[in-house]
């Protein structure tokens, strides 16, 4: 599709049909930025707009259990791979114990980590692969409910705050792998544990990840100094394996090789994989040739790689998005609608009118 106009607040999208391999597409896309989820419910209802890609937290389940929202919407969670990942170095001396790794995982605060910046809902990922498909809500259930807070109608789970049982599982796990806690810290012989932090520094949601970190690894003894540069320059200890914990932001799409990333023959390997197993399966997921097949191979992918404690899930982000029922059916590709399937039923379109430089064919509507 080509760009018809472009503002701040609105992006009009016309079909070009030299880019449409064939396919008959012949309705415009209107993008509109709403910046308050509350105004996008209200707009949503009037049928104003056709999509809102994300219903505020706040506003969860409650707004999805109102009457008449099951018989005129669609709610989908959405689970894209955007993962905030803390990368552990098995070629270090101490990291190389997949013990003290499964250790540091377990002090990881991830409730509070959860909290850290805007309020948002965590997808259940244990590795940084694409697990879940696009799933809907069961807006009836939410509807029939007497306290929709009760029902799970497929919602992600609210997080719960487990951190301090989970420090004492640390403590535990320290203990067994030869590191007990001695006047404050952790030793063993004349040396004492001392991880450190490494990513590319500055404020915001990254430091407050980086304080919570942490936070949880000193609440069970083990010191950690932080160790902050330019990208250009951590991309060089990176490759080097100069490092102990690195935190990064890993962007991915639901079919995404692993092979480079925690193969150990990978081009990206910076954490040191040497599993036999996790070789297997990556290895397996490419020679995969249908869906079935690299669906199983992902999830052995997936479980391999928790199982060597070295890409460490901080967060997973979900959202819960709502679709106009008279869109018809809907096609996702990874966790996005596809655009050029979208099509209003011409009996139910909504008032509101697109812009007049819009050409459409007669009966007609412009998905919004």
């Amino acid at each position: 599709m080509a760009i018809a106009s472009m503002r701040d607040d609105v992006i009009v999208f016309r079909p070009e049909p030299s880019y449409t391999g064939g396919r008959r597409v012949s309705r415009p896309v209107i993008l509109r930025r709403i910046d308050d989820s509350a105004r996008g419910l209200t707009l949503l209802r009037r049928g104003e707009i056709d999509i809102l890609d994300e219903v505020a937290p706040a506003h969860l389940p409650a707004e999805l259990a109102k009457p008449g929202m099951a018989a005129r919407f669609r709610g989908v969670v959405l689970t894209p791979a955007r993962y905030d990942l803390l990368l552990l170095n098995a070629r270090a001396i101490e990291l190389s114990q997949p013990s003290l790794r499964r250790a540091v995982e377990a002090a990881l605060p991830y409730y509070r980590l959860a909290s850290v910046g805007p309020a948002s809902l965590r997808a259940d990922a244990v590795a940084p692969v694409d697990l879940e498909a696009p799933r809907e809500v069961d807006l009836p259930a939410l509807a029939s409910a007497v306290d929709p807070r009760t029902v799970p109608a497929g919602l992600p789970p609210r997080p719960v705050n487990d951190d301090p049982a989970r420090a004492v599982r640390a403590a535990d796990l320290l203990d067994a792998a030869g590191w007990p806690r001695d006047r404050g810290q952790r030793r063993r012989g004349n040396a004492w544990l001392r991880l450190t932090l490494m990513w590319q520094g500055g404020g915001g949601r990254s430091a407050d990840l980086a304080a919570g970190i942490r936070q949880g690894l000193s609440a069970v003894d083990v010191s950690v100094p932080y160790s902050t540069a330019s990208w250009s320059y951590l991309r060089l200890l990176l490759r080097r394996g100069e490092f102990d914990m690195f935190m990064l932001s890993f962007g991915t799409h639901q079919d995404q090789d692993l092979y480079p990333m925690f193969h150990r023959r990978g081009a990206l390997n910076f954490s040191g994989a040497r599993s036999e197993e996790l070789d297997a399966a990556l290895e397996r997921y490419r020679l995969a040739v249908t869906r079935a097949d690299r669906d199983a191979a992902k999830l052995l992918v997936a479980q391999k790689l928790a199982a060597e404690h070295i890409a460490l899930v901080l967060h997973a982000p979900a959202r819960v998005g709502l679709y106009s029922r008279r869109l018809g059916e809907l096609a996702f590709v990874d966790d996005l609608p596809r655009l050029d399937s979208l099509a209003r039923q011409p009996d139910r379109a909504s008032p509101w009118v697109p812009p007049a430089a819009i050409a459409q064919p007669p009966g007609e509507s412009t998905p919004k």
